[in-house]
């Protein structure tokens, strides 16, 4: 009976031994703090490096307003907030104009060295090397409403990482290397989204040439000494702002064959506002004052040119290189560009190129011009600002001597015409 007794006792302990290992697992999430304005403690730091290397897989560190040291984050699946976490780094209600309210500084480079690792609402300053550097190995990084002002190299730099999201950054005060690159040749579902960058004269704005499928959209660009955003690879670009730019507002080649170009808006860029070398759509996109809104050459044969409004550039609308044995350009507005709406370059085959639906007024010479002297450039059912069709290089017809509309070259087939604006 007492052994019986004995037995049921084991039990009840070992019972209730496993209901305390379920009910408390161990290694569970906790969350540090960095603040040197109270004591240090074991769960508060005075700096971030040292919340860093107390810390396990999954904790939050949560840094307090003040001025820090860079650091490594080289504990997986870290989420470290700033004081501004969550906050636009640029022009908010919240923060202000960046640098405004309570900031957490970091005066040296920020390394991301593991992977998941979260960064959001800091100010890094005057780094003597980058602002935020993510090491290869380092997939998944998410670097988020920063402010980066004045590093010596690049503002954030992805090394080739997958799953990285750079977004909603205020990066200025770039002047030898990029504001932002994902560089490498690797990496995929990369999202480079609604960033600002400003007063940075060095470089290009978002230099791509990590793997294919990013998405670099909604980002504010103004006054980088080259292009806004170059990318290698194929890449979705859509509804970003780019103005006052040294080089090409967007510049695709490489193996950028298969992007998407939407949605943005170019204006006083130094070289083309959209050059590209490869087989690209480009739609919706408002482009002005550019030295030509578009230009395809190289490899750009195969692509699409639909639903543009390409006006007030300083010589032509669209620049088909000879290189480009095939196009299609359809419902663009093609208006007041000094030299040519559209002008199609070299002597071989025109026939591939297919121009039809849009709307060609107020073009300084041509409002369609070909140079290949094949007479099949299809410049059909457009509309020329005058309802009898477009004006000729040679002359009109007789009886048509007053017909406003735009100017067509020869070699360009342009009958039948549209007899109202698309």
């Amino acid at each position: 009976m007492k052994r019986k007794i004995f037995s049921m006792f084991i039990a009840l302990v070992l019972v209730l031994t496993l209901s305390l290992v379920t009910a408390v697992p161990v290694g569970a999430a906790t969350t540090l703090t960095v603040d040197t304005s109270v004591p240090a403690s074991g769960t508060n730091f005075h700096t971030i490096q040292a919340a860093i290397d107390a810390a396990f897989d999954g904790d939050t560190i949560i840094v307090a307003a003040g001025t820090y040291s860079g650091f490594t984050a080289n504990v997986a699946n870290l989420t470290i907030l700033g004081a501004q976490a969550d906050v636009d780094a640029a022009g908010s209600v919240d923060r202000g104009a960046p640098g405004d309210g309570d900031e957490s500084v970091i005066t040296k480079q920020v390394t991301i060295q593991a992977v998941n690792i979260t960064l959001n609402g800091f100010k890094c300053v005057d780094s003597s090397s980058h602002g935020i550097y993510i090491e290869p190995g380092s997939m998944n990084a998410q670097i988020l409403f920063n402010i980066i002002s004045g590093p010596d190299w690049q503002g954030i730099s992805n090394q080739g990482n997958s799953g990285v999201k750079i977004t909603y950054n205020y990066v200025t005060g770039v002047t030898v290397q990029q504001p932002i690159e994902s560089t490498s040749h690797s990496g995929t579902g990369i999202e480079i989204t609604h960033n600002v960058i400003s007063g940075c004269t060095g470089a290009k704005g978002i230099n791509y040439w990590g793997g294919p499928g990013a998405l670099i959209n909604n980002n504010e660009i103004n006054g980088t000494t080259h292009e806004a955003i170059y990318t290698q690879y194929q890449a979705t670009i859509s509804g970003n702002q780019i103005a006052d730019i040294g080089g090409y507002g967007i510049l695709l080649v490489g193996s950028a064959a298969g992007s998407t170009v939407s949605g943005n808006t170019i204006s006083n860029t130094t070289n083309e506002g959209i050059q590209s070398d490869v087989q690209v759509t480009i739609t919706d996109n408002d482009i002005s004052d550019a030295y030509q809104g578009i230009q395809l050459s190289s490899a750009a044969s195969g692509s699409m040119i639909d639903g543009n409004n390409i006006h007030d550039n300083q010589y032509w609308g669209l620049s088909i290189q000879p290189s480009v044995t095939t196009a299609t350009v359809t419902n663009n507005q093609f208006t007041n560009n000094p030299y040519c709406g559209v002008v199609v370059w070299g002597d071989g085959e025109g026939s591939g190129i297919n121009i039809n639906f849009n709307n060609i007024t107020g073009n300084g010479i041509y409002g369609v011009e070909s140079k290949r002297s094949d007479s099949s450039v299809d410049a059909t059912n457009n509309w020329w600002g005058d309802k009898r069709g477009p004006s000729r290089a040679l002359g009109n017809a007789k009886g048509h001597d007053k017909v406003k509309g735009d100017k067509v070259s020869p070699y360009v087939k342009f009958a039948h015409w549209l007899r109202a604006p698309v």
